[in-house]
């Protein structure tokens, strides 16, 4: 809809960050099924997409069920063969590399801006 209406695009109301977590859980969802059914080059797709969905906004936290449930299922489902476990984690992990890289270059902003978001920041309110 953005693409075909330039208003969308030059006042961007929709364009927010909950957008992406809408998009990367979709594609989450996608790749578990795909993973499911067997298809192990998809858990790298799954890891980054929840990785993405939790780095565009913090309340995409519920979406890390997906990863442990390729996690478990995996040792039920197919034994020993532990591709699908290390893809998944790969790609998740990969999504956290340039908010680390942050973290360490600004003396741990990162961390500690989530520390005080998570232990008393949800309880303030800006104007």
């Amino acid at each position: 809809m953005a693409a075909f209406a330039s208003s969308f695009v030059f006042h961007a109301p929709d364009m927010l960050n909950p957008i992406l977590v809408g998009f990367a859980t979709t594609l989450a969802l996608f790749s578990l099924a795909q993973v499911m059914s067997g298809k192990i080059t998809y858990a790298l797709l799954l890891g980054f997409s929840v990785g993405l969905a939790i780095n565009a906004h913090f309340q995409a936290l519920g979406s890390l069920a997906l990863l442990a449930l390729v996690i478990f299922m995996d040792s039920r489902l197919r034994g020993n063969d532990k591709r699908e476990v290390v893809y998944t984690i790969l790609g998740f992990i990969s999504t956290l590399i340039p908010s680390l890289i942050f973290n360490f270059q600004t003396g741990g902003a990162w961390f500690s801006g989530l520390a005080n978001y998570f232990l008393s920041g949800q309880e303030k309110f800006n104007v």
